[in-house]
């Protein structure tokens, strides 16, 4: 970041010690320093952020899978979102200034460009350790159906010989095989129904909204390029 910085400064910090201070000149390095300033917080919070959900997502889960599933991994959406925030407004910052005055040659160098391929990083660094989560309630999902099968298949036994020995058990008892029956199916379709995603679609189109943003000043910074350096 420092070496990124000193290569946009140095040719005006040169010319402040030769020529002499200039307004435009101050101003240019002042602006250049907060401007890296800002992209190197939101590289730290963005890091930050990424680690405490990537290692959340790395503990082992102890939740009861529910058709309020998200519901319990809304705070570490939240954070996923704040990282992208974070991430995708300094990627547009950063990216914008560098790219001021270079105009693409073609359409596809704008799609096969290191901008480009950050955006994707980004998406991908995001989506990462919510399909580790993913992973991991599949894999819950699955013993707990299973589970549910075994006892679902014992009890189904036990009523079976129930009907087969009247006297093998009360009225009282049958009654109670019956209504274990009913509770194991009834939670079984809970569980079918179940999201297998810690997150839902209004985190995805917050985050497709988050991503538009380094691509739209992409494109305008392309456009101004066009209209003035061309």
């Amino acid at each position: 970041m420092v070496l990124t910085f000193w290569a946009g400064v140095h040719h005006e910090i040169l010319k402040i010690l030769t020529v002499g201070v200039s307004l435009h000149s101050v101003y240019f390095v002042f602006l250049m320093f907060f401007v890296y300033l800002l992209i190197g917080t939101g590289i730290w919070l963005g890091v930050s952020i990424w680690i405490t959900i990537f290692l959340v997502s790395r503990q082992p889960l102890d939740v009861e899978l529910s058709t309020n599933t998200v519901e319990k991994f809304r705070g570490l959406s939240r954070l996923a979102l704040w990282f992208s925030l974070f991430y995708f407004i300094a990627l547009s910052i950063g990216g914008g200034f560098s790219m001021i005055g270079s105009p693409a040659l073609t359409f596809l160098d704008i799609i096969i460009s290191p901008f480009f391929l950050f955006i994707v990083i980004g998406i991908i660094s995001i989506l990462f350790p919510f399909y580790n989560i993913h992973l991991t309630l599949l894999r819950l999902k699955k013993q707990q159906l299973s589970e549910i099968e075994e006892e679902f298949q014992l009890v189904k036994q036990r009523l079976d010989t129930v009907v087969e020995d009247k006297a093998y058990e009360s009225d009282e008892g049958t009654m109670k095989i019956v209504a274990r029956l009913v509770s194991l199916q009834i939670k079984e379709r809970g569980l079918r129904s179940a999201p297998e995603w810690p997150v839902d679609t209004g985190f995805f189109s917050k985050l497709l909204t988050l991503v538009l943003i380094p691509a739209v000043v992409r494109v305008a910074t392309e456009i101004l390029n066009r209209i003035y350096f061309v």
